[in-house]
């Protein structure tokens, strides 16, 4: 049985699978902190069963839960079951990057050829632990936290699958928009996205509509590099459709391409590193607690999730960023999509969808990667996932199905 709470009620039984996230100790100090109330925690590392570092139990404080020594009873009796877990090795996660960068490409590992990399592993991963949740825990909802969010969840929901994809991004944004801002910035109305790009209707601040600062921007001396980059850019492209909101951050690399690349390699660490990239850890853990909040229908919640008519934009069958709630829960009306962004929102469209079938069912990989507008050219696409396939110590079986 989970740990259990007093005050159970409806709040969610919660089983993390994948426990390494540096972001987890965070997200365990806030559910101790701020909630929403669990009604039972379950930790499970698929790579150390039953054991867990001692650095969460000091993050969890006073909050109750139990390791797991295998997934059957990680799973057990769960009503969400959040998805932590990094697909491959170290070595694997720095090629993601590291490969792109060569061929003068972005490098994200949550969107275009770096995340198509990373989600030939991780989408069969995701999807075994899908099989494992529909056995040992048929009523929980999967909730997929690790990159690539979006396309591993367009690909759990073309198996027919009960799941949603976390979107730590508007939060993210959110928090760069706030550092040049006298108060706190809150996100108002509808939001709508797919494929790492995603608008916000609008944002707010001490209760009044904000608009960025005219003019260069004065970066706040807390940020790194290439936040500074997409919070100047995104603020730039929002000024110029001031009547269509605000764009998350992330569309700045999109239409800045070639900046993100030669910071990327100007970062001492970015080609050569022995580590991953820290990720903020905050965002993460907004985003879980607001999916979690949203599970009894009382709150909505950004989310990667079914489009399932909300939005004309996109195909029924396409999994778009929006609010809604876990389960079967209130739905709110997305933004409306720009204008000026409708042919590249089409295009990302196209590849997630694209992607998503080519890895789980071992489809033409090429013709995919090079329907990404980063990409957007067959000879590149190839070159990519033929260095790919010969420099990976062991190959994805998408890759090796691609030769």
């Amino acid at each position: 049985m989970f740990a259990d709470r007093a005050d159970r009620g409806s709040a969610p039984r919660l089983a993390i699978v994948g426990t390494r996230d540096p972001r987890l100790p965070t997200l365990l100090s806030d559910l101790q902190r701020a909630g929403p109330t669990l009604a039972g925690l379950r930790l499970f590392e698929p790579s150390t069963p039953g054991a867990i570092d001692e650095g969460l139990r000091a993050a969890a404080g006073t909050l109750p839960f139990e390791v797991a020594t295998d997934l059957p009873s990680a799973l057990r009796d769960a009503t969400v079951v959040l998805h932590l877990a990094d697909a491959g090795t170290l070595a694997s996660r720095r090629l993601d990057t590291r490969l792109p960068l060569e061929l003068g490409l972005p490098a994200h590992p949550a969107f275009g050829p770096a995340g198509l990399l990373r989600a030939c592993r991780a989408i069969p991963q995701a999807l075994e632990l899908a099989e494992a949740v529909a056995t040992h825990a048929p009523h929980a909802v999967l909730l997929q936290g690790a990159d690539p969010i979006g396309l591993v969840t367009q690909a759990l929901h073309d198996a027919g699958r009960r799941a949603f994809g976390l979107a730590p991004e508007p939060f993210a944004s959110r928090a760069l928009f706030e550092s040049l801002a006298p108060g706190a910035v809150t996100l108002r109305g509808g939001l709508l996205g797919v494929g790492g790009v995603a608008w916000l209707e609008g944002l707010d601040c001490m209760g009044a509509h904000w608009e960025a600062p005219a003019g260069t921007l004065e970066m706040p001396a807390e940020l790194d590099g290439e936040q500074r980059l997409r919070l100047q850019h995104a603020a730039r492209i929002g000024r110029a459709m001031p009547e269509e909101g605000w764009p998350t951050s992330q569309l700045a690399v999109y239409a800045y391409p070639k900046e993100f690349v030669e910071l990327a390699r100007e970062r001492a660490d970015a080609v050569g590193s022995t580590r991953d990239r820290p990720r903020a850890p905050a965002p993460l853990s907004e985003a879980i607690r607001a999916a979690l909040g949203s599970l009894g229908g009382g709150a909505l919640a950004p989310l990667h999730r079914p489009n399932d008519g909300l939005s004309e934009a996109f195909e029924r069958d396409t999994v778009v960023l929006a609010l809604g709630s876990l389960g079967d829960g209130p739905t709110d009306r997305p933004a409306t999509r720009p204008k000026a962004l409708g042919e590249l929102l089409r295009r990302l469209e196209r590849y997630q969808r694209l992607a998503a079938h080519a890895i789980a069912r071992r489809g033409d990989l090429t013709a995919a990667l090079e329907a990404n507008p980063l990409v957007a050219n067959e000879e590149l696409a190839a070159r990519l996932l033929e260095r790919a396939r010969t420099r990976y110590p062991d190959p994805a079986p998408a890759l090796r199905a691609a030769a």
